[in-house]
């Protein structure tokens, strides 16, 4: 009998059975059209970069079993390359809005986007991902049956290449079953609250009008920086629902590097940390989450290490290993204050180890644990990279150091014109 029916009549009957016939009947109603003017759904996006990854991901959401939202597509890119691709998936699909940026700048895309987004949900997501076709109808159905401020569902880290795609990461919640709550806040994680969270906006959805009342609660600075954004909230509501469903695929870059060696990627990971660090304070709340939050330093400092390759992963963990992770007490406590013990021995190693060790990897036998997480990086790292880079910290250090440039090469300079006239002196007395 029960084979008798299609795909969509037992998803609607599975529906009626777990959500009733009210929320049964609105999944139905918003999975066939489109309402202009009452999108259900803001789907959010900053684009920066013209390429394949845009596409692969406009067409997943383009996919999407839920069909009553729209995609606010915010183009950052200062020339027209990405516009124009935008501009043809505009040709083919009417719920994709562009809106002009014409800088990076994630303060003021993100607030304009909520200003000029319809739905009564938002979802913050990244121009590189994929989704599951069903990604937006799981979430919708989760946040109305709830009645929730925000859900959140797990991912996979991955990497595509040549089509094919290679997890790396799967970002499961560590859920705690003994909860048995489908509503609960960040009060109820019993340990390692913010790493359960995964302090990025991507894999939630959340209710529009409680982000927007919370705009006059939390300070400005913190309401857009993703990870201070989604740390303040969390904080601020009790109605949190999780999905337990892998919906989002999100792109490792390979290889990834920062062309323009400067300081302000390490400044932007401090002040975040520096920031989500006061908010507590403030809130009279760092003394209950403080170990949560040096795990989370720590887990968050090995994430971004390990995405990140080049001069510029040399500076980070110089800057980690040197200042940060004293700052932030992670050098302060032993392998039984972390929770997860790989992070604790991979920042150990780091702590024992010089970079110059990268460059002596290749005789190193395989089953060297110590370094393993070392030589995943595959790169060429000198002591002398950091030497400089202390030597650039401030003008007055440029000016000071081409300074003894230029009195070097004026001396180098009168030295060879010194030595011809001798030269040609001397040549003339014996000839």
């Amino acid at each position: 009998m029960v084979n008798q029916f299609n795909k969509k009549e037992k998803k609607f009957f599975n529906n009626l059975l777990n959500y009733g016939i009210e929320i049964t009947y609105e999944i139905y109603i918003n999975t066939l059209y489109y309402n202009n003017l009452k999108p259900k759904i803001s789907v959010v996006i900053l684009f920066h970069n013209s390429d394949i990854k845009m596409k692969e991901c406009l067409n997943s959401l383009i996919k999407q079993t839920f069909k009553n939202f729209e995609i606010i597509c915010i183009n950052e890119n200062l020339n027209n390359d990405t516009l124009n691709i935008l501009k043809e998936y505009k040709k083919k699909d009417k719920r994709i809005h562009i809106l002009e940026q014409n800088e990076k700048n994630l303060k003021k895309s993100r607030n304009y986007a909520i200003r000029e987004s319809k739905g009564e949900y938002l979802i913050f997501l990244d121009s590189k991902d994929v989704f599951d076709n069903s990604m937006i109808e799981e979430l919708y159905t989760n946040i109305k049956t709830n009645n929730v401020e925000i859900v959140i569902c797990n991912s996979n880290d991955i990497e595509i290449e040549n089509g094919k795609k290679k997890i790396i990461r799967e970002k499961n919640l560590n859920f705690d079953i003994k909860l048995k709550k489908n509503i609960f806040s960040i009060f109820d994680i019993k340990k390692d609250s913010f790493n359960f969270f995964f302090l990025w906006p991507f894999d939630k959805i959340f209710k529009k009008e409680f982000i927007e009342r919370l705009k006059n609660k939390i300070p400005y600075y913190l309401y857009f920086d993703d990870l201070n954004f989604v740390a303040s909230i969390v904080l601020e509501t009790n109605k949190i629902s999780f999905l337990d469903k892998i919906l989002i695929n999100h792109r490792i870059e390979k290889n990834l590097t920062v062309s323009n060696l400067n300081l302000t990627y390490s400044e932007k990971f401090y002040n975040s940390l520096q920031n989500l660090k006061i908010f507590l304070y403030k809130k009279n709340l760092y003394k209950k989450f403080k170990q949560d939050f040096i795990n989370f330093v720590a887990s968050y400092s090995i994430y971004q290490l390990e995405n990140i390759n080049g001069k510029f992963f040399c500076f980070l963990y110089q800057k980690l290993k040197n200042e940060f992770w004293n700052e932030f007490e992670i050098t302060k406590y032993n392998k039984n204050y972390f929770y997860d013990k790989k992070i604790y021995k991979k920042i150990k190693n780091i702590l024992e180890s010089e970079l110059e060790i990268l460059e002596i990897v290749k005789q190193v036998k395989s089953n060297d644990k110590k370094i393993n997480y070392l030589r995943e990086k595959k790169i060429s790292c000198f002591q002398k990279i950091f030497d400089t880079i202390q030597v650039y910290k401030t003008e007055k250090n440029i000016f000071n150091h081409f300074k003894e440039m230029i009195k070097k090469i004026i001396f180098i300079y009168f030295f060879i014109i010194n030595f011809m006239i001798i030269n040609k002196i001397i040549f003339k007395k014996y000839n």
